[in-house]
């Protein structure tokens, strides 16, 4: 007996490592600061460099805060702080691409005098990888004996799909607009569609812009546009069968202000798009076989793929009430919402529905009845409840969760009312065993029958294969007549 095996490499996608690492900014603005209004910032990867398992990712970190000058008027001050920070990979069977995020944890001014604004900006880094794993299956034998094979589908995370492309937008300002204070670009990715060769990456981008006009006094407001974007990206592995999982973030933002008959702020921006491929492809394994003379095991191995569901995507809506408190000033105007994220997410999958809880950060800045310019951070939980059809207990989810859009307004002086949308990326994998042959034993020898004819009556539910298993002979003698089996032992004798 002699057996034939092929090999398979199964590739699993993995949170390999995650760490929070801290850049100080100085900020040294030309005029003198007599308040600080807002603290934001915002991470920008540029790549990585791996060696080993030392993996370095670049990248630069944008304090911006937003204050009061000497002079009583709005103004902001940016700082860019390069940064490259080391990771050690406990993972050594770590192959492939690896794909880095980052997100702002905290930015807040430590110490300020009126010539300088000391920031520390925390953020996390979170790397994915590809794990490798060789299965070796069995696909043939030869001998005196039967077997048949069946294909069985096996799951695994392919290759990585990645492009950089710019978007630009005009924004018409306030004619009475002196200046723009902070610049945010929110892309949310909506769909993948994945064909030949191809993925088109489809979605919606916000811009959210601080800016300051002139009135009888001056004041900040909000304003933000909506597009659409569409990237599709050239991959020569991908099959029209295969899913992309991955998702959009910025790399650069840059503005310009432009005046023909009205103001216009125009931003482009550099999106970049990461994503891994998942394939299934079908594998022809042994799934059962008998020997003439002898019984024959099958020794099977289980491997452990991901099964993954199309990503889902939804928005969410936060109302919510927030009492300031009887001690704290009266509020007379709103005037802007800064940066707006979500943090200590929780997320909970039941049968065909996903709870996720979080809590919707941001700073307000608002005017009171002293005609004081104030500001104050706020954090209003939400829970939302979202149904997923296939979703179990069993899966793993990844969220990704952006403020869209924020709007506060005061109630009664000491209320604010919040009214703010999320919009919700949410992929949901769970492990999958597949059982593979992958040897066969030679057992006990099986006692010869002589008989010159053999009758059998054939079973509800039997196949041909289970009566040649079962009477010990070739599959080719086998033929299944009026619910009858006739074996002569030279020949099949028909009836």
């Amino acid at each position: 007996m002699e057996l034939q095996h092929g090999t398979k490499i199964v590739r699993n996608l993995e949170a390999i490592s995650k760490t929070t690492a801290r850049v100080e900014a100085r900020l040294e603005p030309r005029v003198g600061i007599k308040r600080i209004l807002q603290t934001e910032a915002r991470v920008f990867l540029s790549g990585h460099e791996r060696e080993d398992t030392e993996v370095r990712i670049n990248g630069r970190v944008v304090t911006r805060v937003i204050f009061i000058d000497e002079a009583d008027s709005f103004n902001s001050e940016e700082r860019t702080n390069n940064f490259s920070e080391k990771i050690i990979l406990s993972n050594s069977a770590m192959v492939g691409e690896i794909m880095a995020t980052a997100h702002v944890l905290e930015a807040k001014v430590v110490d300020n005098t009126a010539q300088i604004a000391d920031a520390q900006v925390q953020f996390e880094i979170t790397l994915l990888g590809l794990t490798a794993k060789e299965v070796r299956f069995l696909s043939g034998m030869t001998g005196s004996l039967e077997f048949r094979t069946e294909k069985v589908r096996v799951n695994t995370w392919g290759q990585m799909v990645t492009s950089r492309f710019e978007v630009e937008e005009r924004i018409d300002l306030d004619k009475s607009c002196e200046g723009v204070l902070s610049v945010d670009v929110i892309p949310t990715l909506r769909e993948i569609v994945v064909g030949e060769g191809k993925a088109t990456a489809k979605g919606q981008a916000i811009i959210n812009i601080q800016a300051v006009k002139k009135g009888e006094e001056q004041s900040i407001y909000n304003d933000h546009i909506e597009f659409d974007f569409s990237k599709t990206m050239q991959a020569k592995f991908l099959k029209i069968d295969d899913s992309v999982l991955g998702q959009v973030s910025v790399s650069n933002i840059e503005i310009r202000a432009e005046s023909k008959d009205s103001p216009q702020l125009v931003v482009s921006a550099e999106l970049e798009f990461k994503g891994f491929s998942v394939t299934a492809e079908d594998v022809d394994c042994i799934a059962d076989a008998f020997g003439f003379s002898n019984h024959l095991e099958l020794r099977t191995s289980d491997i452990e793929s991901l099964l993954t569901l199309p990503t889902h995507h939804t928005n969410i809506e936060v109302d919510s009430n927030l009492a300031m408190g009887e001690k704290s000033v009266f509020i007379t105007r709103i005037h802007s919402v800064g940066q707006s994220t979500v943090s200590t997410l929780n997320i909970l999958p039941v049968n065909d529905k996903v709870t996720i809880e979080g809590a919707l950060s941001t700073n307000v800045i608002f005017e009171c009845e002293e005609r004081q310019i104030h500001s104050h951070a706020i954090k209003v939980p939400f829970s939302s409840a979202i149904k997923i059809e296939g979703v179990t207990a069993t899966h793993t989810i990844q969220a990704k969760v952006d403020v869209t859009q924020c709007k506060v307004r005061a109630r009664r002086g000491r209320e604010l009312l919040v009214d703010a949308r999320l919009s919700v990326a949410l992929s949901a994998t769970t492990q999958a065993t597949t059982r593979l042959a992958t040897d066969v034993i030679s057992g006990e020898a099986r006692a010869a029958d002589d008989s010159a004819i053999l009758i059998y009556t054939v079973a509800d539910g039997e196949t041909e294969w289970d009566i040649a298993k079962r009477l010990n002979c070739p599959l080719s003698e086998v033929s299944i007549q009026d619910g009858r089996v006739f074996i002569y032992r030279q020949h099949l004798v028909n009836f």
